[in-house]
């Protein structure tokens, strides 16, 4: 073989190694390309699980605060209020044990707020609404005495025959503390559900070691 042969075989050789360093090249940056890809879907999904993760937990949060509000309203001011009156001999006509009732009631539900509030919602709903049964048995004893009173009431104060309208103002708010923590109970419910669910997906679709590799 010439030397020109040889220098062309060669000048052959060379070309075709750097065409495949070129092909390699262009593989490992396609390869790269994928894995972002594939890296930042994976970072979006997690990022989106833990926006939603965040939202749920300030729906909640401030539905507990919500909750509160009538809490104190109705189920610590008015309560004290109507025992105290009760006990004192100012609400002569109401029996001793409806005072007992509203306030176990309260307290009742104030166990269960802190159970919400621990992020022990179902638990929560349970205890809100057992008190919240006692609660309004007093509440709704009181207001169907005065409406009976008010039946026979004939002075002259026309603000009296409200009465019984105010007084369902001071007690009946409670029951939205239970509605809410019916709501909280109903998401926290759902939410295992799903992570169930997803759980169940991931162990389905897991690889299954083939029996030839052991």
């Amino acid at each position: 073989m010439s030397k020109k042969d040889r220098l062309k075989a060669q000048k052959e050789k060379q070309y075709k190694l750097n065409r495949e360093m070129e092909l390699l090249e262009q593989q490992e940056i396609q390869d790269a390309k994928v894995e972002m890809s594939r890296s930042a879907k994976k970072y979006r999904k997690k990022a989106n699980k833990e926006s939603r993760k965040n939202y749920d937990g300030i729906l909640l949060m401030a539905l507990k605060l919500i909750m509160l509000v009538p809490f104190v309203y109705s189920g610590i001011f008015y309560c004290l209020v109507t025992v105290a009156g009760i006990a004192m001999g100012e609400m002569n006509q109401i029996p001793q044990k409806i005072a007992v009732y509203m306030g176990m009631g309260s307290l009742v539900m104030l166990v269960g707020i802190f159970f919400t509030f621990f992020k022990k919602y179902i638990a929560g709903f349970v205890i809100i609404f057992a008190g919240t049964v006692s609660y309004m048995k007093s509440a709704s004893y009181i207001v169907h005495k005065i409406s009976k009173k008010l039946e026979t009431y004939s002075g002259a104060n026309p603000e009296l025959m409200s009465m019984d309208k105010d007084y369902m103002w001071f007690y009946y708010p409670i029951m939205i503390v239970t509605v809410i923590s019916l709501i909280m109970a109903v998401v926290a419910t759902v939410k295992k559900v799903r992570k169930k669910k997803r759980l169940q997906r991931e162990r389905d679709n897991a690889p299954v070691k083939s029996i030839v590799e052991d």
